[in-house]
């Protein structure tokens, strides 16, 4: 007979935003809710301690589960799923795929048909509206449009109470979504579109509102990474030269902030100070529920964007590009792609550095840091002008051109050095 694969999970406890030096195991009682007990074990102690904290947890959750069946009116039904579940494992055919259908059919038997649950459809549209408290609305819209999606493909399965969901299900639903006819189909746009529903199971686990948080055993299907790269100058004296004066706006703030489109989009006139040529915004990449205090941010108005500003008028208030402003999401999704057609620039290319790639109206930001990057600019600069947390994230979006970088900087040696006298 095989050994049953373990359910309880390790929690690190916090008191006063530190951890408790200890692992406390979370288990599932005799009464079918979650239990919690502190165990004796280090979280310091490595692996070890961990194998040992979540036996302790098997150990527990076996206690409460033999106290569950014997106290229920129901042992000789949960006696045979107990024992079919045996003859499984006896046959090799056992894995946690398996091991969560017992659990849940054993769950459904102890807690009766009087449960109530939501159904998968009606709880997601719940989650979107939790989500609408939390998200900003550019993500919230990508959400709703993610809820129709899965939505549209789910059939009986969009009626099932979320706890008699299965593991088949959720693969249902993707193989659904791999399989729908419609123009633009990818591996990346079906994977945001599962992870959504496994955003929301997450959410129904911790609330208690299901056993186990069955999303986790979606394999997400095998992606092709994008590259996005920059434009070179030419290219961009091209798209400025066919563009309208808000579109040469949006690609000049691009170059000279490092701004996101979203940021760029929304821009307000109060939200600039000609006598110091100051811009003053709080970007939009910015968690709501952040712990950190929200600082707003400076960007230096060069004579690029003074002269495009001074041309365009000044004003006290109203968006600085009110045609962006108003179609946001076209605009970045297909306004660009045409611009691009109409100036003759192609959807792919190497830019500045040696690296090929995809462009796009994303492609403004690196070329914002290639640009400074093979200008000397400091990566500090780079970072907090683009609004990037680490250099690592920051390197993503310089595309330098190496033999350019070696030729001078063996320049510089000779020139601190001097040249060497030999032969």
């Amino acid at each position: 007979m095989g050994t049953p694969i373990a359910m309880p999970t390790l929690v690190k406890l916090k008191r006063k935003g530190e951890c408790r030096p200890n692992w406390q195991v979370r288990f599932k009682g005799a009464n079918g809710r979650f239990m919690h007990r502190m165990t004796p074990f280090p979280l310091d102690g490595g692996k070890s301690s961990e194998r040992k904290a979540l036996k302790m947890g098997l150990e527990l959750e076996k206690e409460q589960s033999k106290a569950r069946e014997s106290n229920s009116d129901k042992i000789a039904e949960i006696r045979a799923i107990r024992d079919e579940e045996a003859r499984e494992m006896e046959k090799g055919e056992y894995n946690k795929k398996r091991a969560l259908f017992y659990e849940n059919k054993i769950s459904e038997v102890w807690m009766g048909e009087e449960t109530k649950s939501p159904s998968l459809s009606n709880y997601l549209k719940d989650f979107l509206v939790w989500k609408e408290l939390h998200v900003r609305s550019a993500t919230l819209t990508r959400y709703k449009e993610f809820y129709r999606c899965v939505v549209r493909v789910m059939g009986d399965i969009a009626d099932k109470p979320i706890n008699h969901l299965l593991l088949d299900d959720l693969e249902d639903i993707q193989l659904a979504l791999v399989n729908e006819d419609i123009p633009k189909k990818s591996n990346i746009t079906i994977n945001k579109k599962m992870n959504f529903i496994r955003m929301a199971l997450k959410r129904a686990y911790k609330k208690q509102l299901i056993q186990y948080n069955i999303g986790e055993g979606v394999e997400p299907l095998p992606e092709e990474p994008k590259i996005y790269v920059d434009f070179t100058k030419e290219e961009i004296e091209k798209l400025l030269e066919v563009g309208t004066w808000d579109q040469k706006g949006f690609i000049l703030f691009g170059l000279k902030t490092g701004l996101r489109m979203s940021d760029i989009c929304s821009l307000k006139w109060e939200m600039i100070d000609i006598q110091k040529r100051e811009l003053k915004l709080f970007t939009n990449k910015w968690h709501l529920q952040s712990k950190k205090k929200r600082v707003k941010k400076k960007y230096y108005l060069g004579n690029e964007l003074f002269r495009y500003l001074h041309q365009t008028g000044l004003k006290k208030e109203g968006s600085v590009m009110p045609t962006l402003d108003t179609y946001l999401k076209d605009w970045q999704s297909k306004s660009f792609k045409n611009l691009m057609e109409k100036a003759g620039v192609s959807r792919f290319g190497s830019g500045l550095g040696d690296v090929e790639g995809l462009r796009s109206a994303h492609s403004l930001k690196h070329t914002y840091n290639t640009w400074a990057d093979a200008s000397g600019v400091s990566s500090d600069v780079m970072m907090y002008n683009s609004n990037h947390s680490s250099k690592d994230v920051n390197n993503i979006y310089i595309h330098p051109n190496w033999m350019d970088k070696l030729k001078r900087g063996d320049e510089e040696i000779i020139d601190h050095i001097g040249e060497l006298k030999w032969g």
